[in-house]
C-alpha cells in the first residue's frame, strides 16, 4: 500500500508538471478537441510531457535531474497557467460525470489492472541492465561528455527515461518510482472509455477506433512493469 501511494504521488506530480503547460500550448495553437474535453486533457498532458522532456534535456547538461526540478517546474507551471489548468479540469470532470455505469466499471477495472501491473517486479531484462542505471546516474550527475566511449549503453539517451528520472521520488527521500509507463497507459485508457461512452450514444468512426484500442493495448501490459521506452513509442 505504501509503494502504491508513492506511485500515485509520482503520477500526480507528473500531471501537475505537464498538463498546465500542455493545455496552455493547445490553447495558443488553437487546437485540441473542443467537443471532447477528455481527449483534450490526454493530448495536453502528452504535449506537456514533450515540453517538459525538452526542458529537462537542456538542464541535464549542467544539473542532475531529480524530483526537486520536477516540483519546481510544476510550481512554476501551476502559477503561470493556473486558470487554463482549472478550466481544463472542470471540463474534464463535467465530461466524465456523464459516463454510463458500464463506462465507470470498465475504467475502474482498467485502472486496477494497470496499477497492479505497475507495482509488479519488472519483466524486462533491459530495466536492470541499463534503463535504471541511466536514471540512477542522471539523478546524481549531469551529462558527462564522452561517457559512451566506455560503453554505448552508457550513452543511452531516451527522453522517456529522463522523464522517469525526473519523477523518481527516491531523490526526495521516498521510495524509488519509475512507473510513468503506467501513467501513460492510464491516460490512453481514459480516452478509450470516454470514446466508448460516446460511441454508445452517437456513431463516430473516431470514437469507434478509440473504443476498440484497449484490446491490442493489453498485449503491452508487460511494459508496465518496466521503464521501457517501447510503450510510448
Amino acid at each position: 500500500m505504501h509503494h502504491f501511494l508513492i506511485v500515485l504521488l509520482s503520477w500526480f506530480l507528473a500531471i501537475f508538471a505537464w498538463t498546465p503547460i500542455g493545455l496552455f500550448t493547445l490553447k495558443k495553437l488553437n487546437t485540441g478537441f473542443p467537443d471532447r474535453p477528455v481527449h483534450t486533457f490526454v493530448l495536453a498532458t502528452l504535449v506537456g510531457a514533450a515540453i517538459n522532456a525538452s526542458i529537462l534535456g537542456i538542464l541535464s547538461f549542467w544539473f542532475p535531474i531529480t524530483a526537486h526540478i520536477s516540483i519546481i517546474l510544476a510550481a512554476i507551471g501551476g502559477v503561470l497557467f493556473a486558470r487554463t489548468f482549472l478550466e481544463g479540469l472542470v471540463r474534464l470532470y463535467q465530461s466524465i460525470s456523464n459516463w454510463s455505469i458500464l463506462g465507470w466499471i470498465g475504467m475502474l477495472v482498467f485502472t486496477a489492472i494497470t496499477v497492479l501491473c505497475s507495482l509488479h517486479t519488472s519483466l524486462n531484462n533491459d530495466s536492470g541492465l541499463y534503463y535504471i542505471q541511466f536514471m540512477n546516474w542522471i539523478n546524481a550527475y549531469p551529462v558527462v561528455p564522452g561517457l559512451a566511449n566506455l560503453h554505448d549503453r552508457f550513452g543511452f539517451n531516451s527522453h522517456w527515461h529522463l522523464l522517469n528520472a525526473a519523477f523518481n521520488l527516491n531523490t526526495v527521500g521516498l521510495s524509488a518510482t519509475n512507473d510513468l509507463n503506467g501513467l501513460l497507459f492510464m491516460l490512453i485508457g481514459i480516452g478509450c472509455f470516454d470514446s466508448a461512452t460516446r460511441t454508445a450514444s452517437k456513431e463516430s468512426s473516431y470514437d469507434g477506433i478509440w473504443a476498440l484500442f484497449p484490446i491490442p493495448m493489453f498485449l503491452l501490459l508487460r511494459f508496465l512493469t518496466s521503464t521501457a521506452p517501447d510503450l510510448p513509442s
